[in-house]
């Protein structure tokens, strides 16, 4: 039970990371569609990595990678849910691509209030995308996946999230071996 309530708080908390991040991303676009005159080819530029950073994180989540996936083995009623949750993904990436487009133009003049436009639908699509999965994938998930589902999802996000705290933790150089043994120090002061 402990490895359910575990795997269900490192979704949801996930899941408000991204709602966060989108949230901000989409306000920045919105101050950008009305302050037109201030953005250039170069904050163009900048925003689309933005978006496509964004974007990298979204498709990187736990409910992407391992959630999805443990609902689709555990049943076909997920099917239309799983189809709409790409739809709208593949309409985001067609936002991005087009953005890439406006971008590589480099028409900064012509290209903005589209430029902008598109963004916005960028983010749109993708605020849709975690709506429907808070408010029908998850409760889905309730229903379907079994004690031994959970487990398996938290064992699964136990080792990721291990990796990437060790990944972080800075590591103190080694002493030579034979220093230590010595008792002679390497450092200098």
């Amino acid at each position: 039970m402990l490895t359910a309530t575990y795997s269900l708080l490192a979704i949801r908390s996930e899941q408000k990371n991204v709602c966060s991040l989108l949230s901000r991303l989409r306000d920045y676009v919105q101050s950008s569609r009305r302050h037109e005159a201030c953005i250039d080819a170069r904050a163009m530029a900048s925003l689309l990595s933005q978006l496509q950073q964004f974007d990298r994180y979204f498709h990187a989540r736990k409910i992407e990678r391992h959630v999805i996936p443990a609902v689709c083995c555990a049943t076909t009623g997920a099917d239309l849910l799983v189809d709409k949750l790409e739809m709208l993904s593949l309409s985001a990436r067609r936002s991005l691509a087009s953005l890439q487009q406006y971008v590589q133009a480099g028409d900064a003049d012509n290209g903005h209030p589209t430029f902008c436009a598109v963004a916005e639908q960028y983010c749109d699509t993708m605020l849709d995308r975690l709506l429907n999965e808070d408010e029908s994938l998850m409760s889905l998930i309730g229903e379907v996946l079994t004690r031994e589902d959970w487990f398996d999802l938290g064992a699964r996000f136990l080792a990721e999230d291990g990796d990437k705290y060790l990944s972080r933790r800075v590591v103190p150089p080694l002493v030579p071996l034979a220093s230590a043994i010595s008792g002679e120090s390497t450092a200098t002061y």
